[in-house]
């Protein structure tokens, strides 16, 4: 359970994307903002945590919308 982080390259760019491995959301550690992934550009000037939330299957989402 934890954080993992991934180079991407998106044109000529690479950025870095961060995402759960255990479908969490995860939290900037400076804004608290909760998010299912982030990218940030590089050098990244934030950190991310991982939190207890789990981020609901898309079945689940759709009858929260409905």
């Amino acid at each position: 359970m934890a954080v993992k982080s991934e180079y991407v390259t998106v044109g000529e760019r690479t950025l870095i994307r961060h995402v759960s491995d255990s479908n969490k959301y995860i939290r900037q550690v400076e804004t608290g903002i909760l998010y299912r992934s982030a990218t940030d550009v590089i050098p990244c000037k934030y950190t991310y945590e991982e939190t207890e939330r789990e981020i609901p299957k898309e079945e689940e989402v759709k009858e929260i919308d409905q």
